[in-house]
């Protein structure tokens, strides 16, 4: 299936989301297609779903990595038996964003994941209601 553009507002994901549930969902801060694709190989080898949602939470236009979608593609038709849809998201990464993500996409915080936060990141995992952390 084609990987679907992302989407610049929660109200329009919510539309698209009531019609097809996503299974697992990863988020990205940038288009490192190694980390992309050890985020599909996680999903292949250890959850229970054919279906990644790819979600990339920015601030402005200019903070979504251009090569994102490409890679995301690339990586969809190397891994035919797992779909994967791009979603761009703005706003910030927040325990608050995550809570509408969640609402909105029905996708429970345990099944959300995301790669080993920088020392930046300000907030603390739990803080982020059972998100998931691979390595």
């Amino acid at each position: 299936m084609p990987l679907r553009p992302y989407y610049p507002s929660l109200k329009r994901v919510c539309k698209l989301a009531s019609k097809s549930r996503a299974g697992d969902e990863y988020f990205t801060r940038g288009d490192d297609a190694i980390t992309l694709n050890k985020a599909a190989l996680y999903v292949l080898e250890n959850e229970q779903t054919s279906h990644l949602l790819v979600v990339h939470i920015y601030s402005g236009d200019d903070d979504i990595p251009p090569g994102l979608a490409e890679q995301l593609k690339t990586i969809d038709h190397l891994y035919p038996t797992l779909r994967i849809d791009f979603l761009a998201v703005k706003g910030d990464f927040t325990p608050p964003m995550i809570d509408a993500l969640s609402k909105r996409l029905s996708v429970p915080k345990n099944n959300m994941f995301l790669g080993t936060p920088s020392g930046r990141f300000p907030h603390r995992i739990e803080a982020l209601g059972g998100v998931r952390l691979i390595l």
